[in-house]
């Protein structure tokens, strides 16, 4: 009889006396983890290193009336019912000796069969020559045998789920919006007022915050004593603060002017760099400033998208997000190519007269019958509105 065909009668045979001798207890702590398998007949999982020590006994051994040592388990085997319940409280008092001797059986275990056991479990499947030892190294079974490699279980495709956009108005409804909003406003600009490039970067940075109405009051005699970088640089942080201090946050205001134009100096040569990413490097200059003044300054087809825009944009359904980054995004995907260079204009002045926080003035608006915002303001009676500047 080969090894392999001893261990597995011998195993048979100790489930069958399992309850009836001495071996009810080893036999609970051997049939730890237990559950039915699918092919498994025998429904249990069996401990490795006890496999090993039936494997190097040999069919001369007896393992009837000895007590092997096994691997303590935190399950327990529930099938045996109330005796198994009576023969654990009897052997209570060994419990923490168990405890301890749990690592001194197991290396010594391992002496004895001399064999490395990395997870400590051993799966028996249906036949006999399918007795896996898994993670057991030097294990000396019948060459014969063949080794069973559990199939890779198949991992369930995750569908990535596409990041579904608000709807919009349509191609048809957002060309009619900006051709009524620039019927309405044929030459918007804005409101800031500034003499060149540098001046607008600064004014718009400035603005955060603050209403252009305060920048404007502020800037007037600021611009008047320095309109470029070294100017304003001579000018020093305590000079800058003086002109400024009527607008909100004006220390870290004045701190970032200052920084500014160092960095314009240092690496631009005084000149106002006419990308996004070059001008976001300057101190106090975000994406929504840069936006701005490359519309403005530089006459390219970007969208600043401030509190107004946003409102706008959420409320007409125009481009609907959550952030003004999507709205942006939003914005230059369904904005017409003929209405990009005016449409920050338009949105922006469109929500600071009429398409107010509180409550918008629907029935002064060019585009009332296109925007999709419900709760429309009725008329109170009032013919007339300050509207803003037409241009």
């Amino acid at each position: 009889m080969g090894k392999l065909q001893f261990a597995w009668l011998a195993f048979r045979e100790i489930e069958r006396k399992a309850g009836k001798t001495s071996w009810q207890l080893d036999a609970a702590r051997i049939f730890t983890r237990g559950g039915v398998r699918q092919g498994d007949p025998l429904g249990r999982h069996f401990d490795a290193g006890f496999l090993a020590q039936l494997v190097e006994a040999g069919p001369e051994g007896e393992p009837d009336g000895q007590r092997i040592e096994a691997e303590p388990g935190n399950d327990r085997h529930r099938a045996h019912g109330q005796e198994h319940h009576a023969a654990d409280k009897a052997h209570k008092p060994d419990k923490a000796h168990d405890d301890q001797e749990g690592p001194r059986a197991e290396r010594r275990m391992r002496r004895q069969c001399r064999v490395e056991i990395d997870s400590g479990l051993a799966l028996i499947h249906g036949a006999p020559e399918n007795i896996v030892a898994a993670h057991v190294g030097k294990l000396s079974l019948d060459r014969s045998a063949a080794a069973f490699t559990p199939p890779p279980m198949a991992k369930t495709p995750t569908k990535t789920r596409r990041k579904r956009r608000s709807p919009t108005l349509g191609p048809e409804k957002t060309a009619q919006l900006y051709a009524a909003l620039a019927e309405d406003r044929p030459a918007p600009e804005t409101e800031l007022n500034y003499h060149n490039p540098f001046t607008l970067v600064v004014a718009v940075a400035l603005s955060a915050q603050a209403t252009d109405v305060g920048v404007n009051k502020a800037t007037k005699k600021l611009f008047e004593v320095a309109d470029t970088p070294e100017a304003m640089l001579a000018l020093g942080e305590e000079g800058v603060a003086d002109h400024i201090k009527t607008i909100g946050l004006w220390r870290n205001k004045a701190k970032n002017v200052i920084a500014l134009c160092e960095l314009l100096i240092e690496e631009f040569g005084g000149e106002v760099p006419q990308t996004r990413e070059e001008l976001t490097r300057l101190p106090g200059v975000g994406r929504k400033t840069a936006n701005v003044v490359l519309n403005e300054a530089f006459g390219q087809p970007t969208i600043a998208v401030d509190t107004h825009i946003f409102r706008v944009s959420n409320r007409t359904g125009l481009a609907p997000g959550k952030t003004p980054d999507d709205v942006e995004d939003q914005l230059e995907r369904v904005t017409p190519d003929e209405f990009k260079k005016g449409a920050h204009h338009w949105l922006i002045l469109h929500g600071r007269y009429v398409c107010v926080a509180r409550k918008p003035k629907c029935w002064l608006c060019t585009i009332s019958d296109i925007c999709k915002f419900k709760d429309k303001t009725p008329d109170p009676g009032r013919k007339e509105s300050d509207l803003g500047p037409k241009g």
